[in-house]
């Protein structure tokens, strides 16, 4: 399929978004609506109709029956927070016309740990792609994704009482510095690799 927008390079736009947030953000492993809010500021502006969704999501990283990663309640670890307390299970992700970009799903053997961690349980992450820029038709339900036994599906499922939860929940206001640098290593990139130095990755602000 031809796209709509043949002067974004996608693998480039990628590549900068994860440079900048991985640079800038000591929350790796759940920052996925920082990721997408900048990243829908930054497409915006290269005036690419970006459409920020959150909702819950699931990643089937290998074949076995526990091999799936999930930001849903349909998993064991389920919301059970109450009203007065801000956690609460969600994921953020970008929508192009009848396409969904994801620039976290590189994480995901991180979060598989982390849940091996939690219950004990080892999955085997035997996909665990760079970033997911599919049609959103590719999607599938979760069901599918739980018990479907093969490595690679996943399930978007927007909704907007946990859109609405997270907003009153969260205060986020747009950092347009770091729009300004996603954009200036998207355009540095064009022309070979580049390095971003910043909180994170220096070691600054980190929790202890």
């Amino acid at each position: 399929m031809t796209s709509p927008y043949p002067h974004l390079d996608r693998n480039r736009f990628a590549r900068a978004t994860q440079k900048i947030m991985q640079a800038c953000s000591d929350q790796e492993g759940v920052n996925c609506y920082t990721y997408a809010l900048i990243a829908q500021t930054a497409l915006q502006r290269l005036e690419i109709p970006a459409v920020l969704r959150v909702g819950y999501a699931a990643w089937r990283v290998g074949p076995g029956r526990d091999d799936v990663v999930l930001h849903h309640p349909a998993g064991a670890l389920v919301d059970t927070l109450g009203p007065d307390q801000r956690g609460f299970i969600y994921h953020a992700w970008i929508q192009i016309g009848k396409e969904l970009l994801d620039f976290t799903t590189y994480q995901l053997r991180g979060k598989a740990e982390a849940m091996t961690a939690i219950d004990g349980i080892p999955l085997a992450v035997d996909w665990c792609p760079q970033f997911l820029w599919v049609s959103v038709q590719s999607s599938y339900k979760v069901d599918k994704v739980i018990n479907g036994m093969k490595a690679g599906m996943y399930c978007y499922e927007p909704n907007r009482i946990i859109h609405d939860k997270l907003k009153r929940h969260e205060a986020y206001d747009i950092d347009e510095y770091h729009v300004d640098a996603l954009l200036q290593a998207y355009a540095v990139l064009s022309h070979g690799d580049v390095q971003v130095y910043g909180p994170a990755n220096l070691g600054v602000n980190k929790h202890g």
